[in-house]
């Protein structure tokens, strides 16, 4: 009888410690290589076929955000784009996707595009996307 009980107590134990070092380890997001721009495009190839001015942000005495940006066409080719824009106010979102301004850039010409906030914010960031 002692036997079994200490058997059993043992089992028990062994369970417990078991039980206690099995904790889950922490799964942690891979750090992004690449920095963050004001400006992003959906396609390499629209990267390269295009110039683009570093986005100029304004701002009125009210804190709405105003940016004008200028793209050229580096090819022969006419292109057609949507461009949205996101405003954020200390890493909030404050406006969501704005957009699409429809921009038909042709061949080796140049659009401005001007997009302006609708609350107060301090950054943005500014999407070109290829129109199918």
């Amino acid at each position: 009888m002692l036997k079994i009980t200490s058997t059993i107590l043992l089992a028990a134990a062994g369970i417990l410690l078991v039980g206690c070092n099995m904790v889950d380890r922490p799964y942690y997001g891979r750090l992004d290589p690449y920095t963050a721009s004001h400006v992003q495009f959906d396609s390499e190839h629209l990267q390269d076929c295009t110039a683009i001015s570093a986005a100029q942000p304004t701002r009125n005495e009210t804190g709405l955000l105003f940016v004008t940006t200028t793209i050229r066409s580096t090819i022969d080719e006419d292109k057609a784009m949507d461009v949205y824009c996101t405003f954020t106010r200390g890493g909030q979102v404050v406006d969501n996707r704005l957009g699409p301004k429809e921009v038909h850039l042709h061949a080796r010409s140049t659009e401005t595009v001007v997009f302006n906030s609708t609350q107060p914010a301090d950054d943005f960031q500014l999407i070109f996307e290829t129109r199918n």
